[in-house]
């Protein structure tokens, strides 16, 4: 196991550099808004509203309504404090022609706040997609760490078909390794927000890791 790690998870990721896909212009408030809609239901406790803003695959994990209805009180606070106004959503990143990952952040007391969540295009519409399955996975440096402005974050996939993406901020990071990664030029002091995304098949998973960077 590595040191410092961050997140060992099981439910609810490509090696070297991947080619870039495109995002198109009329796409992205369109899945912005497809996350907000879905943050809003989640607010108001509208189990119904929220179930059909899932994707097919997630809504498929869940099973039906009934069942997410039951699950919703342990689902919901992940995502639920990213409602409030202040909430900054997106830039999305951009993983294939119908796949992103939207990043929502907002004020805290110790850096930002920050979570991650799949989007996916079906049929014309964008609908998130977070309770997928990707096996369990482990990050390095911790959240919330101090970094230097070139730092690297590590990955662990526990299953051989697992691969992972980063993003720092929203820009590519260089992949260093399948499993390494760096941003591409030095951070700036401050707060940063890494992304990663997990895919394994079809299924998909969106993780934050915030970075405060503190030296050179």
């Amino acid at each position: 196991m590595l040191a410092g790690l961050l997140v060992v998870v099981s439910a609810c990721g490509s090696s070297g550099a991947p080619a870039a896909t495109t995002t198109s212009t009329t796409a992205v408030p369109a899945a912005t808004a497809a996350v907000q809609r879905w943050l809003g239901h989640l607010a108001a406790h509208d189990d119904d509203g929220a179930f059909a803003d899932l994707a097919p695959r997630s809504r498929g994990a869940v099973g039906d309504v009934d069942n997410y209805r039951r699950g919703s009180g342990r689902f919901s606070p992940t995502y639920v404090r990213f409602a409030a106004p202040d909430t900054k959503v997106g830039p999305p990143l951009s993983v294939a022609a119908d796949l992103m990952a939207m990043t929502m952040q907002r004020p805290g007391d110790d850096g930002p706040m920050a979570a991650a969540v799949p989007v996916r295009l079906v049929n014309g519409t964008w609908f998130v997609d977070p309770i997928l399955d990707v096996g369990s996975y482990a990050a390095t440096p911790d959240d919330g760490s101090d970094v230097s402005s070139q730092p690297t974050l590590t990955v662990e996939l526990f299953d051989p078909g697992t691969t992972a993406r980063v993003w720092f901020d929203d820009t590519a990071a260089e992949a260093t390794s399948p499993t390494t990664f760096r941003p591409r030029t030095p951070l700036p002091s401050g707060w940063h927000v890494a992304t990663l995304v997990l895919q394994r098949g079809d299924d998909v998973v969106a993780h934050t890791v915030r970075l405060n960077v503190t030296s050179a």
